[in-house]
C-alpha cells in the first residue's frame, strides 16, 4: 500500500512550474509549461475519477497495520495536498470527511505509534497544508474547529463591524449599572455626557 501511495504523491505532487531552457535558468526565471499542467490535471482527474479521492480520505483515517498506518496517513495526506491545487478537487476534498466534520484536526493529536512521531509531525504539516488550502486562510488546526467553524470566522474577520462611539458608551453603561456598579456609571454618564434614561 505503502509503495502504491508513494506512486500516487509522485503523480501528483509535481511542481507546476518547472525551469525552462539552459539560458531561461541562467537568468533564473521561472518558465511557466503548458504541457506539465496538462498533464498534472490529467492525473488529479484520473484519481479523481477512480474514487482517489474517497480512498485517499479513507487512508487518513487507517489504524493498521500498525507499523505501517503513520507513513500510510502521511502519504495520504501530502497526495491530497498535490491533488487540493485543482479548485475542483479542492472544493469536493471540503466537503467530505473528516475534512468537513473535524476529524482531521483529532488525527492530528497524536500518531497512531508513539515510536513514529517524527512521521507524525510531517503528516501534521501536511494536514495543515491540506486544512489551510481548503479553508482558504490559516487554520488553527490545532484546536478543535471545524472546516465550517473555520469558514465562519474567516467571514466574521472579514466582516467590517461600524458603530457609534456614543451607543457603545451607552452599552458600557447599561452593563455597569446591571451589575451594579452605580458609582462606575454614574462617573462615565458625567464624563460621556450620555442621557440620564438608559436605553431599554
Amino acid at each position: 500500500m505503502k509503495a502504491a501511495l508513494r506512486v500516487i504523491v509522485n503523480s501528483v505532487c509535481g511542481p507546476v512550474d518547472r525551469f525552462g531552457s539552459g539560458v531561461v535558468r541562467y537568468h533564473g526565471n521561472r518558465k511557466k509549461s503548458g504541457t506539465e499542467e496538462d498533464m498534472l490535471s490529467l492525473m488529479w482527474n484520473t484519481i479523481r475519477s477512480n474514487n482517489g479521492i474517497m480512498m485517499l480520505l479513507k487512508i487518513l483515517s487507517v489504524k493498521t497495520p500498525i507499523i505501517e498506518a503513520d507513513g500510510m496517513r502521511m502519504l495520504a495526506c501530502k497526495a491530497l495536498v498535490g491533488m487540493a491545487r485543482s479548485e475542483t478537487i479542492r472544493q469536493i476534498i471540503g466537503k467530505l470527511p473528516p475534512l468537513n466534520n473535524g476529524h482531521l484536526q483529532s488525527l492530528m493529536k497524536e500518531p497512531v505509534l508513539s515510536d513514529k512521531r517524527h512521521i507524525h509531525h510531517q503528516f501534521c504539516k501536511y494536514a495543515s497544508t491540506l486544512l489551510e488550502k481548503i479553508a482558504g486562510r490559516q487554520a488553527n488546526v490545532l484546536g478543535a474547529a471545524t472546516l465550517e467553524e473555520i469558514r465562519k470566522a474567516g467571514v466574521v474577520a472579514q466582516t467590517k463591524i461600524v458603530y457609534q462611539e456614543k451607543e457603545l458608551l451607552q452599552l458600557i453603561h447599561d452593563h455597569l449599572l446591571a451589575r451594579g456598579l452605580h458609582e462606575s456609571s454614574s462617573a462615565l454618564q458625567k464624563e460621556a455626557n450620555l442621557p440620564k434614561c438608559s436605553t431599554p
